[in-house]
């Protein structure tokens, strides 16, 4: 299947590129820096959806802003954002924390 061989192929294209961890200085770190250009050049969910988790890590504020960005910008939109983004407004945001996000994605 041709699905499971691009995953396989971007798994292994990951792993090589990836090799430094967290030790790089982005916010979402090597992982996020890898899938998120993908996510602009290929706007679909196997890069997108990739990108927004590695590079959000369950952070409700910056998966909101991604996506938003995703369907503004790339015209990628998740079904899931609407929601995504009211649970997010429902949270107490942190101003240092929704910065690191911003400046991630921007």
């Amino acid at each position: 299947n041709n699905d499971e061989n691009a995953a396989e192929q971007c798994a292994k294209a990951e792993e090589s590129c990836c090799t430094g961890g967290a030790t790089f200085f982005s916010y979402g770190g090597c992982k996020c820096d890898f899938w998120e250009p993908l996510c602009n050049e290929y706007h679909i969910s196997a890069t997108c959806d990739k990108a927004e988790a590695t590079c959000c890590n369950n952070d409700g504020q910056c998966s909101c802003l991604f996506l938003t960005y995703a369907a503004d910008e790339l015209n990628y939109v998740r079904q899931d954002k609407n929601v995504k983004c009211i649970n997010a407004k429902s949270q107490v945001s942190e101003l240092d924390q929704e910065l690191k996000a911003l400046q991630g994605l921007y």
